[in-house]
């Protein structure tokens, strides 16, 4: 309506009011899939008001945050690439926005390079980054981004552990194992190593990770864990048997069909 069309006007002002600008802003988190208000939203991220103390003290940061995921990578990754290089900005404010910008687009691997030498202290894994947690999330996605330095050193830390994890298990890589046996070794009791144990290591499908759930079924600490771990191994020795069957198959020429009447065959078999 009309008021949403002053606002608008308002909001892309040069000098509209800090406040104008957030209430224009505000309009476009009812209307984000609409090109018409991406106006006020660049206006607002044109200006530097992340100094002003008003803006700083109001919280205004969580706002722009929201806004800018809406934003297209390539359109917010130059945006970003400016407020982590400023080191006038506040740490909070350009964590909370940058945690919220994408890097698909150009100077993506730029911006996660810088995220890391801002927010990433080897010494000290205690504080948490929402940017830093993101990149974590986002390397599954782009192999650029996976950093194995920069997981072995958070997945000590109880404030991204889940996180690496979880991006662990989506990488599938085995030479990452090493990163969750020691989960398995020093956390048992606590959620990350049941997060590890029963969803992360039987979707490897290796020697080395029924080796870890052997370990961890001596560790569990209540049968039904212990259980859970001879249930996901008795998956990966079905699996393995399998596998092997088939690849012998296929260097001896044998038929299909027989091949897996044999298998059946041999699955059913307890022994």
């Amino acid at each position: 309506g009309r008021h949403d069309q002053v606002l608008y006007s308002m909001g892309n002002e040069p000098d509209a009011s800090l406040k104008l600008q957030i209430l224009a802003l505000m309009a476009v988190a009812k209307n984000e899939n609409d090109l018409y208000w991406q106006g006020p939203l660049q206006a607002l991220l044109q200006r530097p008001i992340w100094r002003d103390e008003e803006f700083l003290r109001l919280g205004y940061a969580g706002t722009i945050s929201h806004q800018i995921a809406w934003v297209k990578d390539e359109e917010a990754i130059p945006f970003g690439l400016s407020i982590i290089q400023d080191r006038s900005i506040p740490d909070s404010v350009v964590d909370q926005i940058v945690g919220s910008i994408g890097f698909r687009g150009e100077g993506g691997l730029e911006l996660a390079e810088r995220i890391k030498q801002r927010f990433f202290d080897p010494n000290d894994t205690e504080v948490y980054s929402s940017s830093l947690n993101s990149l974590v999330d986002s390397m599954p996605y782009d192999p650029g981004l996976r950093d194995d330095g920069l997981l072995a050193a958070l997945i000590t830390s109880r404030l991204y552990e889940n996180d690496v994890v979880q991006t662990i298990r989506a990488l599938k890589d085995p030479a990452l194992l090493y990163l969750l046996a020691d989960v398995v070794r020093t956390r048992h009791g606590e959620q990350v190593w049941t997060t590890t144990v029963n969803y992360v290591l039987p979707g490897f499908l290796t020697d080395e990770s029924a080796a870890l759930l052997l370990e961890a079924a001596s560790l569990a600490q209540n049968a039904e864990v212990r259980e859970k771990c001879m249930q996901s191994l008795e998956s990966m020795r079905t699996y393995f048997l399998a596998r092997d069957y088939w690849t012998q198959r296929k260097l001896d020429g044998g038929n299909n069909k027989t091949a897996i009447a044999e298998l059946l065959v041999l699955l059913d078999d307890p022994d």
